[in-house]
């Protein structure tokens, strides 16, 4: 099980958004490997949910440094994009039996944009510097 902190990293999340980028590439080395034998494997990346994820989690100690991000986190989170985990066992059932199933299945609505979002920003940032990345194998443009 991924999440979107598989793909989009965000401020005070460091150690379970490292942990969701490790299933990410886990995974796709899984998938790599298990494909010899027929074997498909998918990992699901879901957006926000209403779960009791939130209220089970543990927090450091409050800093006061921290305050103006943490706030600034908080208002960007939309409650109207809160998935309903019970529509999703149906979704995950259909997947099952599907005989092509994806590497990677979104869940949510609001995800695949900000997916797209970041891809964008990240292939847009690699092309302005790929000048200097290339001067790293001495390849020319």
């Amino acid at each position: 099980m991924s999440s979107i902190a598989g793909v989009i990293g965000f401020p005070t999340g460091g150690s379970y958004v490292a942990s969701k980028f490790a299933v990410e590439a886990l995974t796709e080395s899984l998938a790599g490997e298990a494909a010899a034998w027929g074997i498909k494997v998918t990992m699901l990346e879901p957006g926000s949910f209403a779960t009791t994820f939130g209220s089970s989690t543990l927090f450091a100690p409050a800093q006061p440094e921290y305050d103006t991000l943490k706030s600034s986190i908080r208002a960007g989170f939309n409650q109207e994009n809160t998935g309903d985990p019970a529509a999703t066992a149906d979704i995950i059932l259909k997947l099952v039996d599907t005989s092509n199933p994806p590497l990677r299945l979104i869940l949510g609505s609001s995800t695949l944009p900000m997916f797209k979002l970041i891809y964008k920003k990240r292939l847009d940032e690699w092309e302005a510097w790929s000048s200097l990345s290339n001067a790293a194998q001495k390849v020319s443009e």
